[in-house]
């Protein structure tokens, strides 16, 4: 930010955004769908952590010095926040969040049984929300020791973006019953497409070392045509890498049936992970059996098995 009123603007939007965010993102750590088996969650009832996030809103509008005191050059052409004590204490409450945020990912990977769908889920929370949990943590440490670091501002986007990534894979993989299978597809695809454009391209680039004009892309173009003639073999080897790369993910009826229980369990396990399954989750159970074709009968056995090991 190069305009004082801008930068005064954003580091007050941040101002608030650290003192209102701490209660509400516990409230979303504590809730047992998302986190199961997580150790004692700090807030079960949404009306608390709410009202002190609006509190942390309108707080602002009372005093706004004591969240943003001032901006000031940076020194590189643009403008740095001094943040007021407000702000200061919703960094520590962020902290504290953040912990406990990173400590709920781990438990819950802990505790869920090895093996199961709920073991996959744990891992995929775990991984994206450990990631950048452990990321915020060092960061914000980073800013009470170092204010004038560029650190604490340059850090946050980065992990958003991987923090986005992991987490779309994690549903992906826990939520789509045959996303193995087209990545699988897509790896031998992939490799044939790749093994043509290798050959037009070195081929090209050769035949331009030795031609003038365009006849080195003709000359590619050829080449790759001819490439046609090998496509059986080729074919074969994609076949064998995507094998190895991915042996236990095979194209059949069994592994699509098998992988459809899957996540139907994992959804079953995360409505039963408070001992009891609430209207509302009853009825999303029910579209995805339905969507996922599994009989009502094989649907009552696992929730029967599940209800006993719980």
């Amino acid at each position: 930010m190069t305009d004082p009123a801008d930068a005064a603007g954003f580091h007050a939007v941040n101002a608030v955004v650290a003192v209102a965010a701490a209660p509400v993102f516990l409230l979303l750590v504590s809730d047992a769908r998302l986190a199961p088996r997580a150790p004692v969650p700090p807030a079960r009832h949404p009306a608390a952590p709410c009202a002190a996030a609006l509190a942390g809103v309108a707080g602002y509008f009372a005093a706004a010095g004591l969240y943003l005191a001032r901006v000031e050059p940076d020194g590189l052409g643009a403008w740095r926040a001094v943040y007021g004590p407000l702000a200061r204490l919703g960094d520590v409450a962020a902290l504290l969040a953040f912990a406990y945020s990173l400590v709920a990912a781990l438990a819950a990977y802990a505790r869920a049984a090895p093996g199961t769908a709920a073991r996959q889920h744990a891992r995929a929370y775990a991984t994206a929300f450990g990631v950048r949990d452990a990321a915020y943590i060092v960061t914000i440490a980073w800013g009470f020791v170092d204010p004038s670091s560029p650190v604490p501002s340059r850090v946050p986007p980065v992990v958003s973006i991987v923090f986005v990534v992991l987490l779309a894979v994690g549903v992906l993989r826990t939520q789509l019953f045959d996303i193995d299978l087209r990545i699988k597809w897509t790896i031998r695809q992939g490799t044939v497409a790749a093994a043509f454009v290798a050959v037009f391209f070195v081929v090209s680039e050769s035949a331009a070392a030795f031609f003038e004009g365009r006849a080195g892309t003709y000359v590619g173009i050829a080449a790759a045509g001819l490439l046609v003639f090998a496509l059986a073999p080729l074919q074969r080897a994609a076949e064998r890498f995507s094998d190895r790369a991915m042996p236990d993910v095979r194209p059949t009826s069994e592994y699509v049936a098998y992988k459809k229980l899957e996540v139907y369990r994992a959804a079953l396990e995360g409505a039963l992970a408070d001992a009891r399954v609430a209207p509302r989750e009853r009825e999303i159970l029910d579209r995805r059996r339905a969507k996922l074709g599994i009989s009502s009968e094989d649907a009552d056995a696992m929730e029967r098995e599940l209800a006993a090991a719980a």
